[in-house]
């Protein structure tokens, strides 16, 4: 047996009988903000990028309605690529796992003396509960899916809001904590792209020989992070087949990172005129000023189901059916695009002809809609 997982759960025994004492009875009128004045917020997400990703709106719904906000975020060093430029942020703190380094952020954020602080962990976390009330004390509390820890905070929503809803939507829900309907967002917040970033992506599409007036563009993510998450091989060469045969001036962009690259290399060989390899060793900023440019994405889920329809690029998505998540993690604003597994461990049973089914279905609804560049095609 092993002897540090009873001293581990005596010891977050141990530290919530002593957060006790800074219950919350919670308070049903919303948070005070004076435009006039300078408000410092410290959001608390040290998850993955999709985490954070999914709660732009959020940010940006509060700097619409409170332009001198100063927002701040503590998340984690994965997501470093997307945020660190990014000119959202007023600070951003990094959540190491290290006591000694994490000792030092919070001495960094004691020392902003922020106004308010808004847990985004969806779950009962002692970690982010500690960082919550020893980082920012005395001030607001604002909570996302508390279930036990509820009672520490002054606010706390239901972000699955029982599987239901889109998971932006149920985010955007804390608005109402400062006053704000959160209907007052779209839902939809690219990630920020320098210059730079978007002069590569123009470059990449000369370089193979894309004319966006001639062509209509379709990417294809081939990484999720585990061969459970993505379809076998002659599954997605069949699918590219179908795609290309769909309209004479379609063309295919992979994306693929290093695990994926002689994957995508042998797709590429099976249709050298039409399918084509993003560069590789790409910044996900970078990486996502190419999918700005697309006109359809087609993806495992990953953040980059987020990153494109931020842009409003539709998205055709593949899920696994656990914990339910397609019901709220679906690509947003779109009322078809999921395509679900009926395994909870992997998409081994998803087939070419489902995924390309639910492609035309994609299709047909922006071209009727006429929201994106689909509508322009005959």
């Amino acid at each position: 047996m092993n002897l540090l997982k009873p001293i581990e759960l005596l010891a977050k025994k141990m530290t919530l009988a002593l957060l006790n004492i800074f219950r919350r009875a919670g308070r049903p009128e919303s948070i005070s903000i004076n435009k006039g004045l300078t408000y410092k917020i410290l959001f608390i997400r040290p998850q993955r990028i999709g985490d954070i990703f999914i709660t732009f709106p959020v940010f940006d719904a509060l700097l619409r309605q409170f332009p001198r906000a100063k927002i701040s975020l503590f998340g984690s060093p994965a997501c470093r690529p997307i945020i660190e430029d990014d000119p959202r942020f007023y600070k951003i703190y990094y959540y190491r796992k290290s006591i000694r380094s994490d000792f030092k952020e919070l001495r960094k954020i004691r020392k902003e003396k922020y106004d308010c602080v808004v847990d985004l962990v969806g779950t009962d976390s002692v970690t982010s509960l500690l960082l919550t009330v020893f980082g920012v004390p005395g001030k607001p509390r604002i909570a996302v899916g508390k279930n036990r820890f509820c009672k520490y905070y002054d606010y706390n929503f239901d972000l699955r809001n029982g599987n239901t809803g889109h998971v932006i939507i149920n985010s955007l829900k804390l608005l109402e904590a400062f006053g704000i309907s959160f209907d007052k967002s779209d839902g939809f917040a690219p990630p920020y792209i320098d210059d730079n970033a978007d002069r590569n992506a123009v470059e990449i599409f000369e370089k193979l020989s894309i004319d966006k007036n001639e062509s209509f563009v379709v990417g294809y993510n081939l990484s999720a992070g585990s061969p459970e998450r993505i379809p076998a091989v002659d599954v997605t060469a069949d699918l590219l087949k179908r795609i290309l045969n769909f309209r004479d001036n379609f063309r295919i962009i992979l994306f693929a990172l290093d695990p994926e690259r002689e994957k995508a290399a042998r797709l590429q060989e099976q249709f050298p005129e039409k399918v084509d390899i993003i560069p590789d060793g790409l910044s996900l900023p970078e990486a996502s000023a190419v999918i700005k440019r697309l006109d359809f994405f087609i993806t495992p889920d990953t953040s980059l189901v987020h990153i494109a329809r931020s842009f409003e690029i539709p998205v055709v998505a593949f899920y696994r059916r656990y914990m339910d998540n397609h019901k709220i993690w679906y690509p947003f604003g779109q009322p078809c695009g999921a395509v679900v597994s009926g395994n909870e461990g992997n998409i081994a049973d998803l087939t070419a002809a489902s995924i390309f089914d639910e492609f035309v279905k994609v299709f047909d609804y922006f071209k009727q809609e006429g929201k994106c560049p689909i509508s322009r095609l005959s």
